[in-house]
């Protein structure tokens, strides 16, 4: 089973947020001790963030001096009482897309890929497409979006986009992924136009991304989930990093509400790598 829900203006981006800010503020400190338990400060954040009408859960975690603060507030259903808890797993969305950069950073500094190779030496089928003016899409365009590339692929997904904040669109980007993979993002990439030079203004693209994971199972001979996977728990020991969930995992996979809509949101189908987070 590969489960994955659609990312939300809620909770996520709130958590994101205040972890931030709570890693500023203790990291600011001036080396001086905290007047007063850095948990209770925490719960206080934390109570303070569920107050919010769009908000229903959060968890907080903070590494201060070597000790670990961990705070799980709300429910994480409407209606069902039960915060989450240190086993709930959560999306990380677009920030999915910055451990693809330091993927493919680390890649360069192996001398697998340079940053001004054309992106089509590693592309399985020709694509005249992916230039303008003979200036074509470079390594770096990808990791810097200003490749020219469409936001998502297929182009339709886009069109549902515009209008993010409306309840039915999970639903209909659900419908366009469920059976959406590679051989099918191959085949649309054929269809794109480069309007202008590559490098010239930032246009923000998840086709990008999806493309910077293809040239890294290229580079590497391995699947994207496994380097991704690989790379940061022996450089970070970060364990928990999945793309693809089994069944007992996906249980626990935390519930997501997009924009106002009080109903929980269908998981989104996975997108063809993963890398640019769903």
């Amino acid at each position: 089973m590969q489960a994955t829900s659609m990312i939300v203006r809620n909770t996520r981006w709130f958590n994101c947020f205040v972890l931030s800010a709570a890693l500023l503020a203790a990291g600011c400190s001036g080396g001086k001790v905290p007047t007063k338990d850095l948990g209770a400060d925490i719960d206080e954040v934390a109570a303070t963030l569920i107050e919010q009408p769009l908000l229903h859960a959060t968890s907080i975690g903070v590494v201060y001096r070597g000790k670990e603060f961990i705070r799980h507030r709300g429910d994480m259903e409407t209606g069902k009482p039960g915060p989450p808890t240190d086993a709930t797993l959560y999306e990380i969305g677009s920030l999915s897309k910055t451990l693809a950069g330091t993927l493919m950073a680390n890649a360069v500094l192996e001398r697998k890929v340079s940053l001004d190779d054309d992106i089509r030496m590693y592309l399985h089928e020709a694509y005249p497409n992916l230039q303008f003016k003979g200036e074509p899409i470079r390594v770096r365009h990808l990791l810097s979006h200003t490749s020219g590339l469409p936001n998502m692929l297929p182009e339709r997904a886009n069109t549902v986009l515009a209008d993010f904040t409306d309840q039915s669109t999970p639903g209909e980007l659900n419908a366009i992924y469920t059976h959406y993979g590679k051989t099918d993002f191959f085949r649309d990439l054929h269809a794109v136009e480069i309007g202008q030079s590559p490098g010239k203004d930032y246009a923000y693209s998840s086709t990008g991304t999806e493309l910077a994971a293809h040239i890294l199972e290229t580079v590497y001979k391995s699947d994207y989930e496994s380097l991704l996977r690989g790379f940061f728990r022996d450089s970070a020991a970060m364990t928990g990093l999945r793309i693809r969930l089994s069944d007992a995992e996906a249980a626990q996979l935390a519930v997501g509400y997009h924009s106002d809509n009080t109903v929980p949101t269908t998981p989104m189908p996975q997108l063809p790598w993963g890398a640019s987070g769903n």
